[in-house]
């Protein structure tokens, strides 16, 4: 005989409240978790990651942490390639956190007027235009592109094998790098909507409107004043990517520079952090958070509050073989860089990342 369970009515409710509140709960943001020191989150970074690295088959990872906008602990764990050991300046792809640092320089360019954020993109394309749709190109603006609000196609790029030849910012946009041309699919401004393909046009617009090549760019408006001397688009001295199963990858390269091609160390990104830490007219305007995103984008950067009301400013990257993170903290002082070589490493980051958030 089959029994039947009866719930009182009562019990019910409460089970019922109770997991709307665990729903609940799992969805509001993290708190900020303050170390009790450097020292003290160093020795558990020290104590996390090799664990980390041998449960998710990554080969190797390296962390930086900035407090009070000075970058204050470097660490290196694993291998870099197989015969190299990982070091805190060891050079590796950083994937989409390509976007924030691009978006700095794009601001900037914007800061001085020679690549408005709110003039139509098409101007300073050349004879470069989007394809014809039923939306308005004349909407899609530098604001909108470093916002992800542009409506635009192509999220990312899967990157090119290292005997495949590289083609131009305009050959891409135009499909060279097999995802399709770059196209308005969505009605500019009327939501949030990832893509790689917007900052490829935003590349295009800076090295038309500059008649420098974009890392060039990147190295004046950025990189030289962060002094982030081991960062750039050439990526010499590299470590080696990884699949799921620790094997290595091709060195893949990208002409999306700005989308998803730059190469960096966590030391360089950290002093990055520290300058959108430590504010400025250039990361004001990257942490405001742009209009149809419901708050969370600003200009190159997701824009977060905390549980206990704090900013929060991050990107991640994932190119194939890598994964990356920075995570901001200003109004607390604190900045956290992972960087690692192998496609589980967001499980690494994941690790990292609850030392400080909970």
């Amino acid at each position: 005989m089959r029994r039947r369970w009866r719930i009182p009515v009562a019990a019910a409710t409460t089970l019922l409240v109770m997991a709307v509140g665990a729903v609940w709960w799992r969805s509001r943001p993290p708190a900020f978790r303050p170390p009790a020191s450097v020292s003290a989150l160093a020795r558990e970074i020290d104590r996390t990651v090799p664990a980390s690295l041998r449960a998710h088959r990554v080969p190797g990872a390296s962390v930086a942490v900035v407090h009070r906008g000075r970058v204050v602990w470097t660490g290196a764990y694993g291998a870099a390639d197989e015969r190299t050991p990982m070091r805190p300046d060891t050079v590796m792809q950083v994937a989409s956190v390509s976007k924030t640092v691009a978006a700095y320089a794009l601001v900037r360019l914007a800061g001085a007027g020679t690549l408005p954020l709110d003039a139509p993109i098409e101007r300073f394309t050349g004879t470069w235009r989007l394809p014809a749709s039923r939306f308005d190109a004349r909407a899609v603006t530098l604001r909108r592109l470093l916002s992800h609000t542009a409506g635009l196609n192509v999220d990312g790029y899967p990157g090119l094998a290292p005997d495949v030849p590289v083609p131009s910012t305009r050959a891409s946009l135009d499909g060279a790098s097999g995802v399709g041309k770059v196209r308005i699919v969505d009605e500019p401004g009327s939501g949030w909507r990832y893509s790689g393909g917007g900052y490829t046009v935003a590349q295009l617009a800076a090295e038309t409107a500059t008649g420098r090549p974009f890392a060039e760019i990147v190295e004046r408006e950025v990189l030289r004043p962060a002094e982030m001397t081991r960062t750039g688009f050439t990526c010499d001295g590299v470590a080696r990517g990884h699949d799921g199963t620790g094997a290595p990858v091709p060195r893949y390269r990208f002409a999306e520079q700005a989308a998803g091609g730059l190469c960096s160390t966590a030391p360089d990104l950290a002093r990055f952090s520290a300058l959108l830490m430590r504010g400025g007219p250039v990361a004001h305007a990257m942490g405001v958070p742009a209009a149809a995103t419901d708050g969370s984008y600003g200009l190159g950067l997701h824009t977060e509050r905390t549980r206990d009301g704090g900013r929060r400013l991050w990107h991640d990257g994932s190119n194939r073989g890598w994964r990356s993170r920075i995570e901001v903290f200003p109004d607390d002082g604190w900045a956290l860089v992972v960087l690692t070589n192998g496609d589980h490493g967001n499980d690494v980051i994941a690790d990292v990342r609850r030392l400080i958030l909970r």
